[in-house]
């Protein structure tokens, strides 16, 4: 359940007259300890460590560069590149998964299109392509062939399968092997990879014992640690300066997605953008990142009443999310009980809550 409010930010309605700005920049923390940064299929990222100054960059390298070799399209020879320039309908395109990060990536994939009702979906790249050449063009009527892309757009079993082979034991792992109904079938799990990488960064640091760290990427955050509000506490991207809203996270990931990001979005529904959508921003917080990115995306392309729906059917979540709702001139905002309970209010303004 949502609660509804329209008076969490002070002058609200100046957001109408800007772009929505991105969270601050991580930098380093001055509390001991270490710190990482780099970059990772194309988005930065930055850790903050405290309490173990051990140098972990070699491991960190390791955990990115597996995950790369498995989605990353820049590299021709990651798995997820070589699938999608196969073009045989007739046989598989064979190989072996050393590090079991494709499959891992995979079956996320799957469980999330399931889990969102078919909203993610990671093949719908060539009806986004079809959309941003008409907007090069200056094409601005009408639609691309959307009935003739469809035919090779879908998530599903009948288009595409992954079939990891084991011996006949069934206990060994002999390889793996993906099937396409049509030659023109791409897979892009380049944000899904992301923020699993992210989150196996984060398994790593737990394993290694330590309570008190952050993990920026891009939009995207992931904390542990309770104390130190300088890596706890988080600006939701709103506006960009220090009357942003804030939360503060003690354990888990948040991720948001803003108007700006609607452009690249589509609804596999009925393959246009989500402008209509009166969604203008989502943030989540979710037990992990991949998690977190998937429904932020999720949910801006759902709008606010499937949305809704959506939680009605999964009352056990875990997933918290905010969401600001533009109708005409005013915005409102809608949250779940978890999310509220984060938010840092200043003692100037006061919350309305209504069912």
């Amino acid at each position: 359940m949502f609660l509804c409010r329209s008076d969490v930010f002070l002058g609200a309605g100046i957001l109408l007259l800007s772009v929505f700005a991105s969270c601050e920049e991580a930098g380093p923390s001055a509390i001991s300890g270490r710190y990482y940064s780099g970059e990772f299929l194309r988005i930065p990222y930055f850790i903050d460590v405290v309490g173990d100054s051990t140098d972990y960059q070699a491991e960190i390298d390791s955990i990115l560069r597996e995950v790369a070799q498995a989605c990353d399209l820049n590299d021709p020879a990651s798995i997820l590149s070589r699938f999608n320039r196969f073009e045989r309908t007739d046989s598989a395109f064979v190989f072996f998964d050393s590090t079991a990060m494709f499959g891992a990536i995979y079956g996320l994939g799957s469980d999330f299109h399931h889990r969102t009702g078919g909203i993610y979906d990671p093949t719908l790249n060539p009806i986004r392509d079809a959309w941003r050449e008409r907007k090069e063009k200056g094409w601005e009527k009408g639609e691309p062939d959307l009935d003739a892309l469809f035919k090779y757009t879908l998530f599903d079993g009948a288009k595409i399968d992954l079939n990891e082979r084991t011996s006949e034991d069934g206990y060994s792992y002999t390889g793996s092997e993906m099937r396409k109904a049509d030659p023109r079938i791409v897979l892009d799990f380049t944000k899904l990879a992301g923020a699993y990488a992210m989150d196996r960064l984060a398994g790593f640091l737990e394993v290694k014992g330590i309570t008190q760290w952050r993990l920026t990427y891009g939009k995207s955050t992931i904390i542990r640690g309770a104390w130190a509000d300088s890596l706890n506490v988080v600006s939701l991207g709103i506006t960009g300066d220090t009357t942003d809203q804030r939360i503060r996270l003690q354990s888990g990931a948040f991720s948001y997605q803003t108007i700006a990001d609607k452009a690249s979005m589509i609804d596999p529904s009925y393959g246009y953008p989500p402008n209509s959508s009166e969604l203008v921003y989502v943030g989540v917080v979710a037990p992990s990142l991949a998690e977190a990115a998937v429904y932020s995306e999720a949910f801006m392309i759902m709008g606010l009443q499937d949305a809704t729906k959506w939680y009605e059917e999964n009352t056990e979540t875990r997933i918290e999310s905010f969401m600001l709702i533009q109708r005409g001139d005013e915005i409102t905002s809608a949250s779940t009980v978890g999310f509220d309970q984060l938010i840092i209010v200043p003692d100037s303004v006061q919350i309305t809550a209504a069912q």
